[in-house]
């Protein structure tokens, strides 16, 4: 009787031991808070360790995926496919050209909407998504 009673307790040690190390081995890789903006934002910590000039190379440098074209929006095959609108400080500012001409200096965080969200937030002529630009005040 003793024999399985320290049988079942070594069991249970194992086992214990073995969910403590998935669990370990499972936790974040992050260690101490960062200034990571995730997948839809550039942070300000960002923008200034990327050492570019203009918006445009910010976002090419970090982002990429946030200047690909979503598809085409109209069935004529001559509409060019859609890339994402321009808005500085949450007004329209104009096309993807515009990034070349806005300073990386100035900006605080980029942030991408998809579609859906850009419809919603800034009107339904945003259906390849918004580039949402806020500046240092």
């Amino acid at each position: 009787m003793a024999k399985v009673g320290r049988a079942t307790r070594v069991v249970g040690l194992v086992g214990a031991l073995t969910v403590g190390a998935l669990v370990l081995g499972c936790a974040s890789k992050m260690g101490p808070a960062t200034n990571m903006g995730g997948a839809t934002t550039i942070t300000e910590t960002e923008i200034d360790s990327a050492h570019a000039s203009t918006a445009y190379d910010v976002i090419h440098k970090l982002r990429p995926q946030f200047l690909i074209s979503r598809g085409k929006l109209s069935l004529d095959p001559k509409v060019a496919p859609a890339l994402p609108r321009i808005y500085l400080d949450d007004q329209f500012y104009g096309e993807a050209a515009v990034l070349r001409g806005i300073s990386a200096g100035m900006i605080e965080s980029i942030r991408y909407y998809s579609a859906a969200d850009a419809q919603y937030k800034y009107g339904h002529d945003n259906a390849a998504g918004v580039i949402a630009i806020t500046t240092k005040h």
